[in-house]
């Protein structure tokens, strides 16, 4: 009789076992989903980051642009004697004289 129970015991625990490896195995398989899903997200992230630098790298780039274009340069070096344009902000031409220069 004790023998009896004591088998019923140990298939129990052999029951009991293969539920606990078969939760393991389940439980891996969920944490190795996750981790796809993780890298997914942080895949995904990392695209709209780097679409999001382009544009801004872009938009830096017409803004450098925009600002190189605001100077004005003469093709000698010398000293402003007139200006022709006195209106601030104004729009000019390139190659438009503006100032008269003594060398």
């Amino acid at each position: 009789r004790e023998q009896t129970e004591l088998n019923g015991q140990l298939n129990l625990a052999g029951e009991t076992i293969k539920k606990a490896k078969a939760a393991i195995t389940e439980a891996q398989l969920q944490v190795d989903e996750l981790g796809l899903q993780l890298q997914q997200e942080a895949l995904d992230e990392l695209t709209q980051a780097l679409a999001e630098l382009s544009v801004v790298e872009e938009t830096i780039r017409g803004a450098t642009d925009k600002v190189a274009r605001t100077d004005i340069r003469s093709p000698v070096d010398g000293i402003v004697n007139t200006l022709d344009l006195n209106t601030l902000g104004a729009f000019v031409q390139p190659g438009a004289v503006v100032a008269g220069i003594v060398p």
